[in-house]
């Protein structure tokens, strides 16, 4: 049985902690489920939500789509990464950081041509 959230509202299943893909061609359609999202289950205090992106562009793009007034008015408290980066700290957290380097081989500085 699914459980039930009494509070504000009426009661809604509990979201329970974890991974969601979202996925879509357009870029505007992705923010507007990211709001939609944020609004319908705001996270407490202090607490971060995270953003995986595939681009450094992308990533300032959201920050500054989700700013907007139509948007959630502020973008504070967003993590908004890379993919490449999320598994490394994921392996770390998970393997331990003596068994995982601080640095992914696969480091943008470490991949750039050297003379």
């Amino acid at each position: 049985m699914e459980k039930m959230r009494k509070g504000r509202g009426p009661a809604e299943p509990m979201l329970v902690p974890g991974l969601s893909v979202i996925h879509a061609n357009h870029i505007e359609d992705l923010r507007q489920v990211a709001v939609a999202w944020i609004r319908r289950r705001p996270l407490r205090p202090l607490e971060n939500e995270l953003f995986l992106v595939q681009s450094n562009g992308m990533a300032q793009w959201l920050k500054l789509a989700l700013a907007e007034n139509d948007g959630c008015g502020i973008a504070a408290c967003g993590d908004i990464g890379l993919p490449a980066r999320f598994l490394w700290h994921a392996y770390r957290a998970v393997l331990g950081q003596e068994a995982i380097s601080g640095e992914s081989p696969y480091e943008k500085g470490r991949l750039t041509w050297r003379p």
